[in-house]
């Protein structure tokens, strides 16, 4: 009983905490006013690649937020690019269009070979990138994508999951260096931003770590209720199929959505830097909760496979907590 009261009590504090040390985030609307965003400034520092991850592929507010912080990036503290989860050469398609204005976006998002930036909300970011280069006085943007040359499937390589990370980290860094004084974003999924080493697998994010050390923070997003897009997937049978909208159970308890829920915020950033010698988090670094998380295909009877337990706070450096989600606007191009 002691123990379940004092379980009680620290969660308590912890969304007290929350609540008051949280960035609030009036909008995901990347058109809207960006000075919701300027705390970043301090949080960001110095750094020269920002990692935005994805709780899944498919949902449009991930894209809308990170489009949102990226023009946030480039507006006040001079970033000049992003590094995207796709193949690196149909993306010099895009990076061309955004600094020339010549060619079929929508045509080059479908050359990408991966559903996940065939959308609306990426074709947005996108736009807005060619109008910002087409201003003379602007410091012009580049568009890199940073991934092997694999299909849709995401399953058809030989390549193992760290050899194909460390490609990924490689390129940012070389993507970095290939201009002087680069400051970029890397999109891509929570898994590949973080910072993760555990045996028989490393992420894009810890390798980014080694040799960048502070330059590179990185911010996963959690989320609580909503619908995504993802291929329908038969894990027992290995196969997956076409693009459909699936819906999230039940939040549970056990989660750490569940102490962003009750703050009753539905939109913030929080650093989580602060948290790692804050004694009131203590549970979150002995017990560890759990976080809901897909990737490209999901397997409804297999759901509770999408739910595991993290090192949120060492995995991350800050998190963008959004409560409410709804599947990405898939492009039909044809």
């Amino acid at each position: 009983m002691l123990k379940i009261k004092q379980e009680i009590t620290d969660k308590l504090e912890i969304i007290k905490w929350l609540k008051k040390n949280s960035i609030i985030i009036s909008t995901i609307n990347p058109q809207e006013d960006i000075s919701d965003l300027l705390p970043l400034k301090e949080i960001i520092g110095s750094a020269k690649l920002v990692g935005l991850g994805e709780a899944t592929h498919g949902n449009k507010e991930f894209a809308q937020i990170k489009d949102r912080i990226l023009r946030f990036l480039v507006e006040e503290m001079g970033f000049d690019g992003i590094v995207v989860e796709v193949s690196e050469e149909p993306a010099k398609n895009i990076d061309k269009y955004i600094k020339t204005g010549k060619g079929n976006p929508k045509k080059f998002l479908s050359e990408l070979g991966y559903w996940i930036t065939r959308t609306q909300e990426v074709l947005d970011m996108i736009e807005w990138m060619r109008s910002y280069n087409a201003k003379p006085y602007n410091k012009k943007l580049s568009f890199y994508g940073c991934d092997i040359s694999i299909d849709d499937s995401r399953r058809k390589t030989d390549v193992s999951a760290t050899e194909r990370d460390k490609a990924m980290a490689d390129n940012c860094i070389r993507f970095l260096k290939s201009k002087k004084d680069s400051s970029l974003v890397f999109w891509a999924h929570n898994t590949h931003i973080a910072n993760l080493d555990i045996p028989n697998f490393k992420t894009t994010g810890a390798f980014l770590e080694d040799i960048l050390g502070e330059q590179y923070i990185n911010f996963g997003i959690l989320i609580g209720e909503g619908s995504f897009n993802a291929r329908r997937a038969d894990f027992k049978k290995q196969q997956t199929g076409e693009i459909e909208v699936f819906t999230f159970g039940k939040l549970k308890d056990d989660s750490y959505a569940s102490f962003f829920e009750q703050t009753g915020q539905s939109l913030s950033i929080t650093d989580l830097r602060l948290i790692r010698s804050n004694p009131i988090f203590k549970s979150w670094q002995d017990y560890m909760y759990i976080v809901r998380e897909v990737g490209s295909s999901f397997d409804p009877l297999e759901e509770d496979n999408f739910s595991q337990k993290i090192d949120l706070v060492n995995k991350y450096d800050g998190i963008i907590w959004i409560e409410k989600v709804n599947p990405s606007t898939i492009l039909n191009i044809t």
